[in-house]
């Protein structure tokens, strides 16, 4: 099998979000990495200023958004750590947050999002000011300006203590409404709080947590009185920092949780009862998206709707459902399963917990024996339901199947098999037993279907690590993926779209007893200094495929291949208490590949020309080639280990070797069979290099590393013997030697030696003379090994055998001459001593005297009468 670059060569035009840069010799540096987006949105439909401060920024080329939805029309660098770009936004470009990074020559920094919102955008006066004027109090409020229903956003930043403060003017019976997005602009665990006051200082609204915003706030009232009020924006417990950003709407938009009902088909017109506002429930018609068009929301086909009362948009979306499944709304009464709905699978069924205790019901339909996913959305919709799903069988016993509470996230899951009825039951409460007319909650049933996906797993640090390519020119890169598979057991073939000019992808298969899969990158030396979002789709490597037209052999209309899954790769944004739990991550079907300036290091992986048997072990042999002048420190890693085949944590490369082996082992049930492997490398410079490009990595070619049944089966027998004598220890071939060999014994006790042992063709036990000394250690020894060397190709098939105990034991003492056994003169015993009594046993022994003394007495003197 052949895992040559050009095996899977899959060369195509960059795609979205890429701006081209001019080819030319550029010095090796570092990727950049983002501290600060300023302002962290803007208003769609125009455009907009944006200051990023980070570190590695020189020599920045562009924004690089993932959707490739917003335009780059200017870019200055005043430093090296600061970038300022001009951004046009299109007016039908999707509100919420878009993928963004930064991309110099060095490559892709970190995930960060922006956000795209429909009112105008400015900086906070003592952000933008530098802290020189304050505004933590009524008197230094900063104001802002309501004119008819226009909302106003403000970019700030809540540091430690600081209480910044905004003043409206207000006349009796007008609106107030302000949100804030602090923890949603998914840079740190920012947990934002807000209050109206009036300007007695008395709070007329407050919020820190909101259904709809999770750990934001967003607060709507009507005053009662004309006058100053002030809304005042803080970290929840006043612990705020540097990077405690926030994104402030203050208008008179309404504020509704949920809308009912909570999804639809794309492109349908509906009408939506709009619930949770504090002026009351409205109707309003709105037509759903076709399509989604953000990466990041397609995974769920979940997008937020702007809702519209009076011609005033709420500045907060309500999360809507997209599917293309039938929907149906449960009516009342339905508490009782005699009572329930019947709905036809698949399909999507909607409806309230219209009061505390509530129970829903309803009954789907389907084959017997047939396998369905049962999913809930709840809290993702804005509803502050606790939902719980359980599964009961449609008899008179109606026993439960399953149930769930929160296998998706924040709302419920599971899999049920339809009972022999040919239909189930479904339970829907909230798991407090709770209910109101926010409660909503939209279920699915749909067929389990073979589905696969890939996923680069996070690394251990919780950081962005390794979770895209950056492919150095005229070098590679690797990156492992990981597999999740539903109902399927197909060997697959990744195929990777959409890469830039001059990178070549060569995925390694992905049989059914893999878990995890290569995909390693390859760039020309001319490659351009650009970035793409390569596409993975995961194609079925049919078995005992009929030839199809086009083959040489002819035959039928050659058939599109089977796709059963692609990449669905989350990156975890924001960490937060406990124990750096993940608060916030986005999710992407495309994989960021950039190229990067040239590295001065380069390693290969030598094909090996012999397999690796079941408990058996081969070395690697790894070349260097580095650049004349480097210097720096290179250490190995084994990335993909095929099922029950082992490796070193780490190899480090001595600073002058130009090769180097790389040791792994088998089990003795590793997976037998090809597999494509590499060997990657942490370039760590030292001098000047290291300023500007502390570590880097590479990666080989993949290589085909055969796993194989041993060639030789032995099992050696335990042995026994004294000091300074010679032990033989047995070992027997299960079956006849068809090859010669030679054995050897590892691990025995310290000074014991043996030689290596020859074995021919048809052998079928192998004796090793073992020289015990004097001197070795007494006692059991269970260290010893047994190694068989089979020659193959000009090298050796190295199988391992755990080998029997070895005990050594001191030789028995000489024989002593006995002594002459003397008479033995019998002795009398000796008398016992009489035994002394204690006071107490002395009194009881006279008060037993008495006693009997008495007694006879008495006898006596009745005689004489």
């Amino acid at each position: 099998m052949n895992w040559s670059a050009g095996s899977f060569l899959r060369r195509v035009v960059f795609g979205c979000g890429l701006l081209a840069t001019t080819i030319m010799p550029v010095p090796c540096l570092a990727a950049p990495a983002i501290s600060r987006i300023m302002p962290p949105a803007g208003q769609r439909g125009g455009e907009c200023e944006v200051t990023v401060t980070g570190s590695r920024l020189d020599e920045a080329t562009d924004l690089f958004f993932e959707d490739g939805l917003i335009e780059q029309v200017g870019l200055e660098q005043p430093d090296g750590g600061t970038i300022k770009v001009k951004l046009r936004i299109p007016a039908d470009c999707p509100l919420g947050d878009h993928r963004i990074r930064v991309r110099t020559p060095a490559g892709l920094s970190e995930l960060r999002t922006f956000a795209i919102v429909d009112s105008p955008v400015r900086i906070e006066q003592e952000t933008a000011g530098g802290n020189k004027q304050r505004n933590d109090s009524q008197e230094a409020a900063e104001v802002v300006v309501l004119e008819g229903g226009a909302t106003q956003t403000v970019a700030g930043v809540a540091r430690r203590e600081d209480v910044d403060t905004y003043r409206v003017s207000l006349k009796a019976g007008e609106k107030i409404s302000a949100s804030l997005r602090g923890v949603r602009l998914n840079h740190t665990p920012f947990d934002p709080a807000v209050e109206l006051v009036d300007e007695n200082g008395f709070v007329i609204a407050a919020c820190d947590d909101h259904p709809l915003l999770q750990q934001d706030a967003m607060i709507s009232a009507r005053v009662e009185r004309d006058g100053n009020y002030f809304l005042r924006v803080r970290e929840s417990a006043y612990l705020g920092d540097d990077n405690s950003f926030y994104l402030l709407h203050i208008g008179r938009f309404p504020a509704p949780l949920v809308g009912l009902p909570p999804g639809g088909k794309p492109g349908e017109t509906l009408s939506v009862e709009w619930l949770g506002d504090s002026d009351g429930a409205w109707k309003a018609d709105i037509t759903l998206p076709k399509q989604l068009v953000r990466r990041d929301i397609q995974h769920d086909g979940i997008f937020n709707v702007a809702a519209v009362r009076d011609g005033v948009a709420s500045a907060e979306g309500v999360p809507f459902r997209l599917s293309p499944l039938p929907a149906f709304r449960e009516t009342e009464p339905n508490n009782e399963p005699t009572s329930c709905q019947t709905f036809p699978a698949p399909s999507a069924a909607w409806g309230q917990l219209q009061q505390d205790g509530d129970i829903d019901w309803m009954r789907f339909e389907a084959a017997a024996g047939s396998k369905w996913h049962v999913r809930a959305w709840g809290r993702r919709l804005g509803s502050p339901i606790d939902i719980t799903l359980n599964a009961y069988q449609d008899n008179d016993k109606r026993q439960r199947i399953t149930g769930n509470d929160d296998s998706a996230g924040p709302d419920s899951a599971m899999t049920v098999t339809v009972p022999k009825e040919g239909s189930f039951l479904v339970r829907v409460s909230d798991h407090q037993d709770r209910g109101g007319e926010t409660f909503v909650w939209w279920i699915e049933a749909t067929p389990v279907e073979p589905q696969m996906q890939v996923s680069v797993p996070p690394a251990r640090t919780k950081s962005q690590q390794r979770l895209i390519a950056q492919v150095p020119r005229g070098n590679r890169f690797a990156l492992v993926v990981n597999a999740s598979r539903t109902d399927t057991s197909e060997n697959v073939q990744p195929r990777m779209t959409d890469l830039p000019n001059g990178v070549q992808a060569t995925p390694t298969p992905l049989p059914s007893n893999s878990p995890s899969s290569l995909l390693v990158f390859e760039a020309a030396n001319d490659a351009e200094l650009a970035a793409t979002m390569a596409a993975v789709e995961l194609v079925v490597v049919e078995k005992n495929a009929e030839p199809t037209a086009g083959s040489p052999e002819g035959g039928k209309a050659e058939e599109a291949p089977r796709v059963i899954g692609g990449l669905q790769q989350p990156t975890e944004l924001v960490h937060g208490n406990p124990n750096r739990t993940c608060w916030r991550q986005s999710f992407s079907d495309r994989l960021p590949v950039s190229v990067v300036a040239a590295v001065p290091v380069e390693i290969d992986l030598v094909e090996p020309a012999v397999p690796l048997v079941q408990s058996g072990r081969l070395d690697l042999r790894v070349k260097i080639k580095r650049d004349e002048g480097f210097d720096g420190a290179i250490r190995l890693t084994f990335p993909f280990r095929p099922p029950g085949v082992g490796a070193a944590s780490g190899v480090n490369v001595p600073a002058d070797a130009s090769e180097v082996v790389y040791p792994i082992n088998a089990n003795d049930k590793a997976a037998i069979g090809p597999w494509g492997v590499v060997v990657t490398a942490t370039v760590t410079p030292k001098g000047e290099l290291a300023k500007t490009r502390p570590s880097f990595e590479i990666s080989t070619r993949p290589v085909t590393l055969n796993v194989s049944e041993p060639m030789l089966q032995l099992a050696v027998d335990r042995a026994a013997g004294e000091l300074g004598s010679e032990v033989l220890m047995v070992g027997k071939l299960a079956a006849a030697a068809e090859t010669s060999a030679k054995a050897m014994l590892l691990g025995l006790p310290a000074k014991c030696s043996v030689k290596e042992v020859a074995v021919s063709p048809g052998d079928t036990e192998v004796t090793f003379p073992i020289t015990v000394p004097e001197d070795a250690p007494v006692g059991k020894h269970g260290s010893v090994v047994c190694e068989l060397h089979v020659p193959q190709n000009e090298d050796w098939v190295i199988h391992k055998v755990k080998a029997g105990e070895l005990r050594i034991d001191k030789p028995l003492p000489a024989p002593t001459k006995v002594a002459e056994k003397k008479p033995v003169v019998e002795q009398k015993p000796a008398e016992p001593k009489p035994k002394v009594l204690s006071r107490r046993e002395r009194l009881r022994e006279q008060a037993r005297v008495i006693a009997a003394a008495g007694v006879e007495g008495s006898k006596a003197s009745g005689a004489e009468e």
